[in-house]
C-alpha cells in the first residue's frame, strides 16, 4: 500500500486524511486476514505486518503530505510543524496498525482462552491482566477508550519484556557456567553452588532440585545471581545493562534504556525491535512516558489503536514470538 498520504489538521477534528478510501482498503484486508485464528497467532505474519508497515513509514517520510493552512494563524503552528515525523508515526503504529488489532482482538477464537471460565491460559499475574482484558472488552462494547487498560497492559509489556531477555541471558551464563565448571575446572564453593544449583532449577535448566536452602525467589535472581555470574567471570563488571537488568545496588532498567541497548536488540526480531523503539523512545511517539505522566496535545495517548497494540505486543512477549 504505497500511496502518497494527504493530511490535513484542524483544531476541531485533529488529523484528518483526506484520500482515506485508499488506505481504507488495506486495513479492511489485513482485518480479513487477522479475523482467521491461525493467521493472528502466527510470530510470521505479525512481524510480516510489521515489517510492511515499516516499509510505508519509510515511504511516508518522503512523500506524506501534511496541510496545516486551517490553523496557519494559530501562534505556535510552527512548533506543530516541526513534528511531521511523529504524525507519520502516530497515524501509520496507531491509526493503522493498532486499528486492525482492535478489529480482530476479540473475534471468535482470537477471543482471550479461558476468558469465560475465568481460567486465563497465559503466563501472566493473572487478576491484572484480567481485569485490563475485561475492562477493553467492555470499552470496545461502549465504544470508548479504556484508560486503565491502557496502563496494564504498557506496565505489563514493560515488565515481561524485561523478564524474558533477563530470563534468556541468564539461561546462557549459566549454561556458560556449567560448561566452565565442567572443562575448565571451574570450583564453585558450597554456598554458591547451592545457589547456582537453585538457579538451575527455577529456570528450567535442571528439572531436580538439588539445593540444599530455600530462596527469596526476588533476591536469588537479581542481585545474589548478578554476584554469582560475576565472581566467576560470567558476566563483564563494567556492562551497566547487566548491573541495571538485574538490579545490582538498586540500578534499575529503565524501559527506554532497554530498547536502545545492543544486548535488547540482538535478542529480538528487527521489524519487532523497530516498532516498539518508534513507540517508546523519547526522539519519536515517547508513548510510554506520555502514557505515565498524562501528557496531552495533539495526540490522544489513550486511543484504542494504541491500547489494542499494547495488548498485541504482550501477547507476543509472553509466548516469545517478539525473539529473533
Amino acid at each position: 500500500m504505497m500511496t502518497t498520504k494527504r493530511i490535513t489538521y484542524s483544531r476541531d477534528k485533529g488529523f484528518i486524511l483526506d484520500n482515506m478510501d485508499e488506505i481504507d482498503s488495506y486495513v479492511k484486508e489485513k482485518i480479513t486476514y487477522f479475523k482467521d485464528f491461525s493467521n493472528y497467532i502466527d510470530p510470521d505474519s505479525n512481524l510480516h505486518l510489521f515489517g510492511e508497515l515499516l516499509d510505508i513509514i519509510e515511504y511516508d517520510l518522503k512523500t506524506a503530505e501534511i496541510d496545516f493552512s486551517p490553523i496557519s494563524k494559530l501562534v505556535g503552528v510552527e512548533r506543530l510543524k516541526e513534528k511531521r515525523q511523529q504524525i507519520i508515526y502516530l497515524y501509520n503504529i496507531v491509526f493503522i496498525l493498532g486499528t486492525i488489532y482492535y478489529n480482530v482482538f476479540d473475534y471468535r477464537d482470537n477471543k482471550l482462552k479461558g476468558y469465560d471460565s475465568g481460567q486465563l491460559e497465559i503466563n501472566c499475574t493473572a487478576d491484572l491482566f484480567f481485569e485490563g482484558y475485561a475492562t477493553f472488552l467492555d470499552s470496545k462494547r461502549h465504544q470508548s477508550s479504556s484508560y486503565g487498560s491502557t496502563l496494564i497492559f504498557m506496565t505489563m509489556l514493560e515488565r515481561d519484556m524485561r523478564s524474558q531477555i533477563k530470563t534468556l541471558y541468564i539461561s546462557e551464563y549459566l549454561t556458560t557456567l556449567e560448561r566452565d565448571i565442567h572443562y575448565k575446572k571451574v570450583k564453585l564453593t558450597r554456598k554458591d553452588h547451592d545457589l547456582y544449583l537453585y538457579l538451575r532449577y527455577h529456570y528450567k535448566l535442571d528439572s531436580k532440585n538439588k539445593s540444599v536452602r530455600n530462596y527469596d525467589t526476588y533476591s536469588a535472581t537479581t542481585e545474589l545471581c548478578y554476584t554469582l555470574l560475576k565472581k566467576y567471570k560470567v558476566v563483564d563488571p563494567n556492562n551497566l545493562f547487566f548491573q541495571k537488568i538485574f538490579n545490582y545496588n538498586n540500578n534499575y532498567l529503565t524501559l527506554n534504556q532497554m530498547i536502545r541497548s545492543r544486548e535488547f536488540r540482538t535478542k529480538v526480531d528487527k521489524r519487532f525491535w523497530k516498532i516498539v523503539n518508534l513507540m517508546f523512545n523519547p526522539k519519536y511517539l515517547n508513548l510510554r512516558n506520555n502514557l505515565t505522566h498524562g501528557n496531552t496535545g495533539y495526540m490522544n495517548y489513550y486511543h484504542v489503536g494504541v491500547t489494542s497494540l499494547l495488548y498485541k505486543l504482550y501477547l507476543m512477549v509472553n509466548d516469545g514470538s517478539f525473539l529473533k
